[in-house]
């Protein structure tokens, strides 16, 4: 019996940090991606392929910062100081062009391309508080893990969640994912709001109902499903900026 509890007092920190591999495709009128998300009880590392470029992103729940890898260029960009840059430089436009007739403003915003988004004003956003999705009663099975659908309160966006263990999510590896959730729904939000046309957004599950997405049906029409959920953690190094990699200038985000 000692023998038998002490191979499971040994077992149980590897359980307990048991970091998660999560796969998924994704299907859009703008293409098919794969999407493969490494999650720990700190870090997560998020991997999509099959669009013009690879685009990788990091995320410290220590900090709760995000960063965004160019592995073309060999760069990186914090995305917290790109939207306090973005924010001030949308709202110095606005305040410039707030006199300006509609008409002119039109015509001045699409000679600008992308960047003419920053000349429109934001969108009143609704004062909400608490959760803003709620469990509409149905379920449904992605790759064999049982899950509860969710909907978001314009009803454009649904996601089907599954139970952290099912996924083989320690609590503090769920608690990494729910973190990133939240952050990247408020940085979309934040960037649909401030940018307009430099941007494309979907909404995002915000993580304020427990459970991991396993099957997406945003209101882009994009649909996302799970394909593979395994033990293991990211590649060596994953979680960290790469030698070699500079800083991202603004002026080179503007042109992507």
């Amino acid at each position: 019996m000692a023998r038998k509890s002490l191979l499971l007092a040994l077992m149980l920190p590897a359980l307990v940090n048991a970091d998660a591999t999560l796969q998924y495709q994704s299907h859009g009128s703008d293409g098919d991606l794969n999407t493969t998300m490494y999650v720990n009880a700190e870090h997560l590392r998020m991997e999509t392929t099959g669009a013009e470029k690879p685009v990788v992103m990091l995320y410290d729940a220590t900090t709760d910062e995000t960063i965004l890898l160019d592995q073309e260029k060999k760069q990186y960009v914090r995305m917290g100081q790109v939207m306090q840059q973005a924010q001030a430089a949308s709202s110095m436009i606005q305040n410039m062009m707030k006199d300006v007739p509609p008409e002119q403003r039109a015509m001045m915003s699409k000679m600008m391309g992308k960047l003419g988004g920053m000349m429109k004003q934001p969108p009143a956003r609704p004062a909400e508080s608490g959760a803003t999705f709620h469990k509409t009663g149905k379920t449904d099975v992605a790759n064999g893990v049982s899950c509860e659908w969710v909907q978001s309160q314009t009803g454009q966006s649904e996601f089907c969640l599954a139970d952290y263990d099912d996924l083989g999510l320690s609590r503090s590896d769920a608690e990494t994912l729910k973190k990133f959730m939240k952050k990247g729904q408020a940085m979309a939000s934040a960037a649909k709001n401030m940018l307009g046309g430099l941007v494309r957004t979907g909404q995002m599950f915000d993580g304020s109902i427990d459970g991991v997405p396993v099957i997406m049906h945003q209101a882009s029409g994009r649909n996302m499903k799970l394909v593979t959920k395994k033990s293991g953690a990211a590649p060596a190094g994953g979680f960290a900026i790469p030698a070699g990699y500079s800083a991202m200038k603004m002026s080179d985000i503007s042109r992507r």
